[in-house]
């Protein structure tokens, strides 16, 4: 089957969009689907758009995001219709919905996506106290998204909830399939069993992986490292991604390492290395659509420990590839549940081993490819689910 996969970015570059669109068109290009990438769409540089842009942001002190506005998203609309009708394709399908909600063509859509609009709204902060016109116009381009398409694959039932319940789309036409460890290739237990035994049971080594400290928490980490050291078990946290402004000065049980780029071989090597000789993932966020990092922690036996909140309970089950507490609930609690496992060496070792099955069944590219696939050649054959509002 031929199919336009659509995104604002270039999807050739890994370093776009954390690798999702890279490691997606890679995995339907795996099951044999013949791709067309359309991508690196222009922005519409609109001088009545900046203004509202500017006037929002500085003068009344709102959120404002002039590329959910309609004319912005028409622009991409346009660009995106010419493509497709010069590459005769049967199916279209955007990794992301902004490119595709005012999309006029005669075809199937799809869209896979890790969230919607109003599952963002007051969620993010960057999402809180929002301009009239991004949830005006945010609003309508999202509601004309569901009216177009014909499925919708979700990475989580937090966001298919979100799909059903705030745009009214059939639920009967929405597969949850989570996106997979952004790694260049499939690891196997092979490789992954002796990192686990390898793992020192006189120190427990946490990893906080991400670049938003505040929001991802990571001072909650550095408390609960500092609790267990205090209990008696040695404990040490590596930090990768913030920079040192961002974490201020660290104690001496903790280092960071600062941005680990995956793009390059130098990279990959030390984000395994770090990442395969650590005993938990700790991730506190207060916000998150698909943290691809518990994937990946899991790819290599590492089990997380992260919050109820968003999608991320639908990657990671409680007791199975990691642990679940509370969006409040204080460092202590997570220093509870680490040392539960820490201090019981065969308990902590089936967690690790659990944590992989995860990856190697659920959490990776070519599981999430050949899932996709079976929904997407079975769309041309399906009565299509609507006529495309005209403007």
């Amino acid at each position: 089957m031929r199919i336009a996969f659509v995104t604002p970015y270039d999807t050739g570059d890994v370093t776009q969009a954390s690798g999702t669109g890279y490691h997606i068109a890679h995995a339907l290009t795996d099951n044999g689907f013949d791709l067309v990438r359309i991508g690196s769409l222009r922005y519409q540089l609109n001088p009545i758009n900046i203004a509202h842009h500017l006037f929002n942001r500085f003068v009344l002190r709102k959120n404002d995001h002039a590329h959910r506005n309609t004319g912005f998203l028409k622009h991409f609309a346009r660009q995106v219709a010419r493509r497709v009708k010069e590459s005769d394709v049967e199916l279209v399908v955007g990794s992301g919905g902004l490119p595709l909600a005012y999309l006029e063509v005669d075809l199937p859509i799809v869209l896979w996506t890790d969230c919607t609009f109003a599952s963002l709204v007051n969620y993010y902060s960057k999402w809180c106290n929002l301009s009239r016109r991004t949830l005006r116009d945010g609003q309508a381009a999202e509601q004309s998204l569901f009216d177009r398409c014909d499925w919708v694959i979700m990475t989580s039932q937090w966001a298919a909830d979100s799909a059903v319940n705030d745009y009214h789309f059939d639920p009967d036409r929405i597969t949850i399939i989570p996106r997979g460890a952004n790694l260049p290739d499939l690891r196997t237990w092979e490789e992954t069993s002796p990192l686990i035994d390898a793992r020192s049971p006189e120190c427990c080594r946490l990893l906080f992986a991400g670049i938003y400290w505040k929001r991802k928490r990571g001072d909650l980490v550095l408390e609960a490292a500092r609790i267990l050291n205090e209990r008696g078990i040695p404990t040490e946290l590596t930090i990768i991604g913030c920079d040192e402004k961002a974490t201020g000065p660290l104690p001496d049980f903790a280092r960071n390492l600062g941005y680990v780029s995956k793009a390059t071989p130098e990279g990959r090597r030390r984000f395994a290395e770090v990442l395969g000789s650590s005993h938990f993932l700790v991730l506190p966020t207060r916000a998150d659509c698909t943290p691809i990092v518990l994937c990946e922690a899991n790819a290599f036996g590492v089990p997380s420990i992260s919050t109820h909140t968003g999608a991320v309970p639908s990657v990671v089950h409680d007791g199975r590839n990691g642990l679940l507490v509370d969006v409040d609930a204080p460092a202590s609690e997570y220093a509870d549940r680490i040392a539960e496992y820490v201090t019981d060496p065969d308990r902590y070792t089936t967690l690790c081993r659990t944590s992989f099955e995860e990856y190697e069944t659920r959490l990776n590219w070519k599981i999430s490819g050949q899932r996709a696939a079976e929904v997407l050649r079975k769309i041309p054959t399906l009565p299509q689910r609507r006529a495309h509002p005209t403007e």
